[in-house]
């Protein structure tokens, strides 16, 4: 049997599928109540977990930015970590593309009812 090695495979992932893998990602983290939509006024028309995250391809890595809503009385930096770690290994894991940053914008706050 002879098979061809040379042949070249090309996958194109719309930046949709990846924004849907950061939302699970993010949302997995223990202190992340949900993602939120950037203040970006092109965000009218996209689907919802799109309007949440950005991404950016440069010299075939991604650069990732996210929005996220988070519950009161987490310690905000450690949970900011954690998402980025595990949006970074979501993301380079299922896409096989390298993550060189990942952006993690806090843009809200979620207040329980106790709280108020």
């Amino acid at each position: 049997m002879n098979v061809n090695k040379n042949f070249e495979q090309n996958v194109v992932l719309s930046d949709e599928v990846v924004a849907k893998i950061v939302y699970v990602a993010a949302k997995d983290v223990d202190g992340v109540c949900d993602l939120v939509d950037s203040p970006d006024i092109k965000n009218i028309l996209k689907p919802s977990a799109t309007k949440s995250v950005k991404v950016k391809t440069v010299d075939g890595a991604m650069i990732i930015d996210l929005y996220i809503k988070l519950n009161m009385g987490v310690k905000i930096t450690s949970v900011c970590d954690k998402v980025q770690v595990a949006v970074k290994k979501a993301v380079q894991n299922m896409t096989n593309t390298p993550v060189t940053q990942v952006n993690v914008h806090v843009a809200d706050i979620e207040i329980s009812e106790d709280a108020q």
